[in-house]
């Protein structure tokens, strides 16, 4: 039976003073936030965590709130059942459209024995910005961090696809100046949401850790150089993303050509609608129609790719990455490529940073390319199909210059190597350029860097190695595709949780006060001379940065995707 009225709130206060009790009193499943009650329930999983799914952090951005900034959720009352994550925000799974344009909430994870000022990690997940949520089929449940390293871990859906990123001239006149990136937008009021309550949960809102994996990683850029984003975290840790990818941080032409051909597409032509006529259109189109164009553009999780119209303006890299973040020249947007900004001292300092690859990162990135070649989609690649591909995204003289980088006799396979070539380009070498950005401008300031290379017994472990992703079963101590761990996959998500907790608390993955009795071994900070990298797995090992050459290479290349 709900409370309501008077009683709702007595009794709500009666419940909050032993709400961090712990073993002192009865513990409550209800929290006080800025906007009303929520009530919580004990994770089945993990009886020493509660958890609370679906708190609002934002009204739901539906019919004239479509493409605006995140506004504040309207207040309640009466305490609101927060057990359940829901469907997040609307993406196309291939062929099912799911989700809800009213999808802003966010999940809290915190043990039951919580005391003050306990530490937060909050988790933006990745999807390349058109798929994913903050629970994602369990993969993103924080229970297990919460039980087993005693932090609280929060996790935040934001609008995908053309409903969190569409930008428009039209949409940029409306706003006062920025136009797309509302999905950020979205992060930072969530961000904001626990900075004002995650006290009433036991955390401390001055000990944030922000971290994110692939889209997740590559949002922890823009909240870098955001003013708005400025005091919300304390430290950052990326997961497989950098700050200089040209098909996630677009040019302003580049994602307004974008978005007016997408606009087009779904039936509301820029250029033959007045702009209060375009975004009347936009926000009275049905979500199914909206997001259509989407199938097109993602092609599913299966991998496949549709073909474009011929006569819009596509990107190459549109089917892998249609949505990314508009360089609209606004604080309230982005102003440049954030790696060039924090380079300048554009960023916030004394932000420790943590960062790192998986070893094969490129290997679930090949077949989605491979379909968008015109005459080739088939695996395994030959010498011409794997040169033609490549060929097809870079240019013929840049991957003359690659192979005597990547020679075919140490791979096992053309698709090993093209892979490889893929890791090299889009994360080893963008993490290495942040790093000596970082350090540029921000003498001091720790950085650590890691690469991950387990083998699992994953029957897609002989196909893609360790690919995009696949650290994060490990690193939330949840096992995916009804495939348990076994007592060595428990050791690597003991040693994810171990060092991503101690880098939360201390900002140092191998805690405040490393000893010869720790678990894992010492892991140093990174610097241009020693350039040492932690690898995972079980057991740890190190390195020395081994692909200078190769990044040297990549750092002088330059590629135009906007064609």
């Amino acid at each position: 039976m709900r409370l309501t009225g008077e009683v709702a709130l007595v009794g709500l206060v009666a419940l909050m003073v032993c709400g961090l009790c712990g073993e002192a009193g009865a513990t409550s499943l209800s929290r006080m936030t800025s906007y009303g009650p929520v009530t919580g329930a004990v994770s089945k999983a993990y009886p020493s965590v509660i958890a609370w799914q679906g708190i609002p952090f934002a009204a739901p951005p539906t019919g004239d709130l479509r493409f605006k900034p995140p506004q504040a959720p309207k207040s309640w009352t009466e305490p609101l059942m927060t057990t359940d994550s829901g469907p997040g925000c609307p993406m196309y799974v291939e062929p099912v459209l799911k989700g809800t344009e009213d999808c802003l909430y966010l999940d809290v994870y915190a043990p039951i024995n919580v005391t003050a000022d306990t530490q937060v990690m909050v988790f933006i997940h990745g999807g390349g910005y058109v798929i994913g949520n903050d629970y994602h089929k369990g993969l993103y449940d924080g229970a297990h961090l919460a039980a087993k390293h005693g932090v609280i871990v929060v996790a935040m859906n934001y609008r995908l696809s053309v409903l969190g990123f569409l930008a428009l001239d039209a949409l940029k006149v409306e706003a006062g100046g920025t136009t797309g990136n509302y999905g950020l937008q979205d992060q930072q009021l969530a961000l904001k949401w626990v900075a004002s309550n995650i006290a009433a949960f036991g955390g401390d809102p001055d000990s944030v850790l922000l971290f994110g994996e692939s889209a997740g990683a590559f949002s922890l850029c823009w909240h870098l150089v955001s003013p708005g984003s400025k005091g919300l975290f304390a430290a950052v840790l990326f997961e497989s993303g950098n700050c200089d990818s040209p098909s996630f941080f677009r040019p302003y032409e580049y994602a307004t050509n974008f978005s007016a051909g997408y606009a087009a597409h779904v039936g509301c032509d820029p250029d033959a609608l007045s702009e209060a006529e375009l975004l009347g259109c936009l926000r009275a189109l049905p979500l199914p129609k909206l997001i259509d164009g989407g199938v097109l553009l993602a092609g599913g999780s299966g991998g496949s790719v549709g073909r474009f119209p011929p006569d819009v303006f596509w990107p190459k890299l549109a089917p892998i990455m249609p949505w990314g973040i508009a360089i609209d020249g606004s604080p309230a947007g982005l102003t440049g490529v954030p790696s060039k900004l924090i380079a300048a001292g554009k960023g916030m300092s004394n932000v420790p940073l943590l960062m790192g690859t998986n070893r094969n990162e490129g290997s679930i990135f090949l077949p989605m390319m491979i379909a968008m070649v015109p005459g080739i989609d088939v695996l395994p690649l030959s010498e011409r199909t794997a040169l033609l591909v490549l060929s097809h995204f870079f240019n013929s003289s840049v991957v003359a210059q690659a192979r005597e980088l990547y020679p075919r006799y140490a791979y096992k396979s053309w698709d090993k190597m093209a892979s490889a070539l893929l890791t090299d380009y889009f994360f080893v070498c963008s993490a290495r350029r942040m790093l000596r950005a970082f350090g540029a401008a921000y003498p001091g300031t720790p950085r650590y860097t890691y690469r991950y290379v387990y083998k699992t017994d994953s029957p897609l472990y002989p196909v893609f190695g360790d690919y995009h992703s696949s650290e994060l079963k490990f690193v939330f101590g949840n096992p995916v595709h009804n495939i348990p761990f076994d007592k060595t996959d428990w050791t690597m998500s003991d040693i994810f949780g171990w060092y991503w907790t101690n880098y939360a608390r201390a900002h140092a993955p191998s805690g405040a006060s490393p000893s010869s009795v720790d678990p894992y071994p010492f892991w140093p900070q990174w610097n241009e001379t020693a350039q040492i990298t932690q690898l995972l797995d079980v057991p740890v090992g190190q390195e020395a940065f081994l692909d200078d050459v190769v990044c040297d290479f990549w750092d002088r290349v330059k590629v135009d995707y906007s064609s």
